[in-house]
């Protein structure tokens, strides 16, 4: 479902998305340059057909314009979702494949301490640069063990940055990757941290790479081992913030993917950036301080 909203929040229209797959939701949406809105549309779980992801136009009264199915080679048994973004002419769509554990005699191995530890494998990001006036797909490529999370376009394609995942087990850290027009792709920067991190978005200026993020520092070494329990969703706290420090971080990038600077902010509860909204001369980072929002101008 899409709705069109005035400046003041009073709803304008609103658009029931036909002939979707079930289990559809709105992945992704983008503006292009003619002021018509374009949804990434597709299953978060259970894809059954390759063309059960499409790209819808609708303009500015609601009305479906324009539409053009994605094909995706159906993949996986785990979630989906997604990512679009345009700039001018050009438009970059992602479909984040979910991971599942991986079954076989290969399927666990032991961890430092010796213990059995699952593996898990499929997760991966389908890319497809597609022509933002006519939806038509230009490349499609796909990066393994990699979820996109935010993207900026370059003279020649684009920065892809997101969370990579080490082989076999669910830790994660930062990455950024080159994704070119030709199809090419090319890791530009990995974080290198002893502590799981995840980019949450990405800007450029004056030549300078910015990436911002999320990572959980550890603090303290827990004295029994941590069990499994329910979150109090009425508390504002985890219950690790003794032993982890939920913090938001920013690393500064030469282009060639030098790391000349990094900056943290902590508040004592975990501060968890969602995204990063940019404009010529500033930016502005949402998210979240325990349950309260987090605005911050850059």
């Amino acid at each position: 479902m899409l709705r069109g909203l005035q400046p003041d929040g009073k709803v304008l229209w609103t658009e029931r998305l036909p002939n979707t797959p079930e289990d559809s939701a709105v992945m992704g949406l983008a503006i292009a340059q003619d002021q018509s809105a374009v949804a990434l549309v597709g299953p978060v779980v259970r894809q059954k057909s390759e063309t059960d992801f499409s790209l819808i136009r609708v303009d500015g009264n609601g009305r479906q314009t324009a539409r053009k199915t994605l094909s995706l080679a159906v993949y996986g048994q785990g979630s989906n979702f997604g990512y679009l973004r345009f700039d001018g002419t050009a438009g970059l769509a992602v479909v984040n494949r979910g991971r599942w554990a991986k079954s076989g005699p290969d399927g666990y191995r032991l961890n430092g301490l010796g213990d059995a530890e699952q593996c898990w494998e499929g997760d991966a990001a389908d890319i497809v640069l597609i022509d933002v006036g006519t939806l038509d797909e230009r490349k499609h490529l796909r990066i393994d063990r990699f979820q996109v999370e935010d993207a900026v376009s370059t003279n020649d394609g684009w920065i892809v940055a997101g969370e990579s995942r080490d082989a076999c087990s669910t830790e994660v850290h930062a990455a950024a990757y080159i994704v070119k027009d030709d199809g090419s792709v090319q890791q530009l920067w990995r974080d290198a941290s002893p502590f799981p991190t995840s980019a949450r978005g990405i800007r450029t200026t004056g030549g300078i790479i910015e990436i911002i993020g999320y990572a959980e520092r550890a603090v303290a070494i827990a004295e029994d081992v941590p069990t499994p329990k329910e979150h109090d969703f009425s508390s504002r706290r985890s219950g690790n913030e003794a032993y982890v420090s939920g913090q938001l971080f920013s690393v500064r990038l030469s282009a060639q993917g030098v790391e000349e600077g990094r900056d943290f902010v902590a508040a004592g509860l975990p501060t968890v950036p969602k995204g990063m909204v940019s404009t010529a001369d500033r930016s502005v980072i949402f998210g979240t301080v325990g349950s309260r929002p987090l605005w911050l101008n850059r």
